[in-house]
């Protein structure tokens, strides 16, 4: 008889069933033995017969622990490739740029503009069209006489023409 099915049953429903199942096996297996010769003896008949019960148990035995194994060796790959995908999904939020209380402005006397060459990084960083990007790069090439010289650091054109009507640059 053919035992494949016992033993997939025993797979999947698990150890106690495993038990009952091979004791089923094992009278199957007992049913199809063939009638002793005379030599035999009931002793050896059992001997026999409880060599196979254990055979057929220890098989199956090995396929639930290895049934066993695949599914926490699964569960174990499912668990890497959820975690994997979580870390494209998620996305930090972005930081928050907090900005200080107004500050006193460098104002160039009477004309209510800004002293570009004695304002802070953060006075500098509120004038329309500069922020955080230009900021650092104009004032690193200060003093400026010109806003020829601020073009020729690198700040772009059109950051040079809105500054021009927010800045003054006093020696």
């Amino acid at each position: 008889m053919e035992f494949r099915g016992i033993f997939q049953r025993a797979i999947t429903t698990g150890t106690a069933l495993a038990v009952s199942i091979a004791a089923s096996a094992t009278a199957l297996a007992q049913a199809e033995t063939p009638a002793p010769e005379g030599a035999q003896t009931i002793a050896v008949q059992k001997e026999e017969e409880a060599r196979r019960a254990n055979e057929i148990r220890e098989r199956i035995r090995a396929r639930v622990e290895a049934a066993r194994a695949r599914a926490a060796r699964e569960a174990a790959q499912r668990e890497q490739a959820v975690e994997r995908i979580r870390r494209f999904l998620v996305v930090p939020p972005p930081p928050v740029v907090s900005r200080p209380p107004s500050l006193p402005a460098a104002t160039a006397p009477g004309l209510g503009k800004l002293d570009l060459n004695a304002a802070t990084l953060e006075q500098i960083q509120r004038l329309r069209g500069v922020g955080l990007e230009w900021a650092p790069l104009i004032l690193a090439g200060r003093p400026y006489r010109t806003f020829g010289d601020i073009a020729r650091r690198g700040v772009p054109f059109p950051v040079v023409n809105a500054l021009s009507d927010q800045v003054e640059l006093l020696p």
